[in-house]
């Protein structure tokens, strides 16, 4: 009986010190990766300001052109850089969990190939918050810029009729700012108030080009200002105005069409892996799952995502024409 303790109470010793042990290593690791990001951070303080600088200006310019008032660049900045670290975290903490419950003994915490796995979660975590928010940003541009070309034609045809009805230049602007929905209403009330505020039509116009960035409105108060130059019917020359952008639409909508089997070829590719892998799994479930748990199968998986990512991509780039 007394054997039977001692070995007890020698047994719940070593554990106990094998506990103490894992804590004091877990501790230094704690210290080590905390001073490893202190020292990083104190190494890259300059090139990140640089990038913060960088980011700043990009929001400056984006939130211009989105006609945003709501969000200031710093704001919009330390958002974006926010991310970075929060996505990194989400990814580490997924896989985490998910080593825990780890089949393959290989990929269990702590082994190098679990190492291997968070670092490249940590990866994509950091390359994701980086890409994120201004890929998102230039798609709200896009979408506004697609929306404002969809009413230009219109506001044309506005303007023209105000032009006949015996108005002048500005106050045919401000009748269509005063009947135009958004975002064209927002652009012509930002015209008019640069103009209000000291600046010459032409000059309240190139900038209004350039905030918006479409090639259409470049043409329009391009062509209005060698009028104002040059004289001339000012109707009819919005007339021709029209014709040609509504003609330039007509060119961009027939390629649409004659590129939308590409764009359907690629949605199809990138959605049609998925569907193999569900009638797969309902065939062979023992096989699909070796791709998640073995070290052969998710280097297939990453492999087939990247060929998948790729190949997306090229058909983009081929079928993206630019008239």
């Amino acid at each position: 009986m007394h054997d039977a303790l001692f070995i007890l109470a020698q047994a719940a010793g070593v554990a106990q010190r094998d506990r103490t042990t894992d804590y004091g290593t877990s501790g230094i690791v704690v210290l080590a990766v905390f001073a490893l990001v202190v020292a990083s951070t104190w190494t890259g303080r300059v090139p990140l300001f640089g990038w913060l600088r960088r980011q700043e200006h990009f929001y400056t310019e984006s939130l211009y052109r989105l006609a945003n008032t709501t969000i200031t660049p710093r704001v919009a900045t330390w958002f974006s850089a926010a991310l970075v670290p929060i996505l990194v975290v989400f990814l580490l903490s997924v896989v985490s969990i998910g080593a825990q419950t780890q089949i393959d003994e290989e990929f269990k915490s702590g082994t190098v190939s679990d190492n291997i796995i968070k670092a490249l979660a940590a990866m994509i975590g950091i390359v994701g918050g980086l890409i994120i928010p201004n890929a998102f940003t230039r798609y709200l541009i896009r979408r506004r810029v697609k929306k404002l070309e969809e009413q230009i034609v219109s506001g044309i045809q506005s303007l023209a009729s105000g032009v006949r009805a015996g108005l002048n230049l500005v106050q045919s602007f401000q009748l269509l700012a005063r009947n135009a929905s958004h975002p064209l209403k927002r652009e012509i009330q930002q015209l008019l108030l640069e103009y209000e505020h000291g600046l010459t039509m032409e000059q309240a116009m190139i900038k209004t080009g350039l905030r918006i960035g479409s090639p259409t409105y470049r043409l329009l108060f391009s062509a209005l200002e060698t009028h104002r130059i040059r004289g001339g019917d000012l109707g009819e020359t919005l007339d021709r105005i029209a014709d040609a952008i509504r003609e330039i639409q007509r060119l961009e909508k027939q390629v649409d069409t004659l590129t939308s089997q590409g764009r359907a070829a690629a949605r199809m590719m990138a959605i049609m892996p998925f569907v193999i892998l569900a009638i797969l799994y309902v065939i062979d479930r023992p096989g699909v799952a070796d791709l998640f748990v073995t070290t052969m199968g998710r280097f297939i998986l990453l492999g087939v995502t990247v060929l998948i990512g790729f190949g997306f991509w090229w058909i983009r780039k081929i079928i993206d024409i630019d008239i």
